[in-house]
């Protein structure tokens, strides 16, 4: 019996013969069952089809902007005839003595732009609008209320025997609490070969708090796990 140890979800035995944790059926001489090799099969085959239309995709895009800069720089080196006809008269103006047409406001002072008045209703609309758009962006972890209405949302299994003092003092805390959880006596044979999955060692209390796995028991361990739980629901629901 222990009393508090935290671990992670436990290596599996991925040999032939044994079960996959996923769909709880017998792995064959791959280590796949057969729902877990048809899936491996298919993004095999999605990824082949994939990389069949990336290479003439980025041939064709690559000869398109080639053509692209071609052009550019044909047209970049054409100065049009109406500007060769435009500079040759203006180099005749000049030396005749007369103003160019183009530079008829050269020598006057540059204008000032007025600034453009802003409407005071506009202006204070504005500033209503940007704490809120800045509260919209800051809008990146749930509130408290939030985080308490997910935790009563939190799956909790217990692997439990009534020979564990540890057990009962687990069970009798959660009842007291009013925390839901759904009890697997490892007598049973089939719980007992799910708490081994969860846990190699097979050892009570095993707790699977929706996809975390706490091996022993504290009060205030299995509330952070718990309150963990319930903020990743409540981040994932924003």
């Amino acid at each position: 019996m222990e009393e508090e140890r935290t671990s992670y979800p436990p290596p599996r035995n991925s040999g032939p013969g044994s079960m996959c944790p996923r769909h709880n059926l017998r792995r064959g001489p791959m280590g796949e069952c057969v729902i877990c090799k048809r899936e491996r099969e298919q993004r095999e085959a999605e990824r082949k089809k994939k990389g069949r239309f990336i290479v003439p995709t980025v041939s064709i895009v690559g000869l398109f902007g080639a053509a692209a800069v071609i052009a550019f720089n044909v047209v970049s080196n054409q100065k049009p005839a109406s500007a060769i006809t435009q500079s040759g008269s203006d180099e005749a103006l000049e030396r005749e003595g007369a103003r160019p047409a183009n530079a008829a406001f050269e020598d006057e002072p540059e204008r000032r732009v007025r600034p453009t008045e802003v409407n005071a209703d506009d202006q204070q609309g504005t500033e209503e609008a940007e704490p809120e758009a800045r509260e919209t962006k800051k809008r990146t972890r749930p509130t408290k209320e939030e985080v308490a209405a997910a935790r009563r949302l939190v799956s909790v299994t217990m692997y439990y025997t009534d020979r564990c003092p540890v057990c009962r003092r687990a069970i009798a805390y959660m009842r007291e609490e009013g925390i839901s959880y759904t009890g697997q006596d490892v007598e049973n044979a089939y719980a007992q070969r799910e708490n081994k999955i969860l846990n190699p060692k097979g050892s009570v209390p095993t707790f699977k708090i929706d996809d975390e796995v706490h091996v022993g028991f504290s009060p205030a361990g299995l509330e952070r796990r718990i309150d963990r739980a319930a903020y990743i629901r409540a981040k994932r629901d924003l």
